[in-house]
């Protein structure tokens, strides 16, 4: 697998190509930044923190397995619920602080460090 990049910033060809084939909603909503003109540069999108879970080995993979696996995100999906997406915030959140606490992720903010004092944006 190759491509063509043209630019001066550093990159990780095994980290993007784990992007290859995934649905592009599981970018942190990036096709709206990027029609909302909030993106204007994908590469220095992608290495910010929020992606450092995202491209961990096993983030992905058990965040899925444990989506699959909950029957009632299950029935919401196949119901084209509508708070679906809420609820998988929320888990996603609940699956990011467990993930926390296993010490196998932690490059990103949840909003109990906004809580304690932390930025956002740092």
């Amino acid at each position: 697998m190759s491509f063509l990049y043209i630019g001066s910033a550093s990159l990780y060809p095994s980290s993007l190509f784990s992007i290859v084939g995934k649905s592009i909603s599981y970018l942190n909503k990036l096709e709206a930044r990027v029609t909302e003109t909030c993106v204007t540069d994908i590469v220095d999108f992608l290495n910010d923190s929020w992606s450092a879970s995202y491209f961990h080995d096993e983030f992905f993979p058990s965040l899925i397995e444990s989506l699959k696996a909950d029957p009632s995100l299950v029935e919401k999906a196949k119901a084209a619920d509508n708070t679906l997406e809420q609820e998988i915030d929320l888990y996603l959140l609940s699956f990011l602080q467990d993930a926390r606490e296993m010490s196998k992720i932690f490059h990103y903010y949840l909003p109990e460090d906004v809580v304690a004092g932390g930025s956002a944006g740092a």
